[in-house]
């Protein structure tokens, strides 16, 4: 069967958050939620001008039998979706689809009270 593993650099600010049962936790989860859902980026900012062209092009076409007064709204709405699928951050958390990996990381920030983020991630697939 395959096997797949996500790993991921969370950051934080000080040692005390880092050795943190409950920081090591949510580094845990995000990984396998990367495992899960294999985003491409990490954030909106990572997401190349070649890509977003690839997928906006692909989505004109989709788009062009939509009436002209609906179509910018229409294609709006697609590459949204297509970011949330594709947007670590911006996915819907695997173990509360309610949540988004952002908001999840952003209760955490609430709680321990300082700056955490994902640095990078990975996901390996071995066959």
């Amino acid at each position: 069967g395959n096997s797949v593993v996500g790993a991921v650099v969370l950051a934080c600010e000080t040692d005390f958050v880092s050795k943190n049962e409950e920081f090591q936790k949510l580094a845990y989860d995000i990984s396998m939620h990367v495992a899960a859902m294999n985003p491409a980026f990490r954030s909106r900012e990572d997401i190349t001008e070649a890509d977003l062209r690839a997928a906006q092009e692909v989505f004109e076409k989709e788009a062009q039998n939509i009436p002209e007064v609906a179509r910018a709204k229409a294609l709006q709405g697609k590459i949204d979706a297509y970011l949330s699928e594709r947007v670590l951050l911006e996915q819907p958390y695997v173990k509360d689809p309610s949540l988004t990996v952002r908001a999840l990381i952003d209760s955490a920030i609430q709680k321990f009270g300082e700056k955490i983020e994902v640095v990078r991630f990975e996901r390996l697939s071995v066959k």
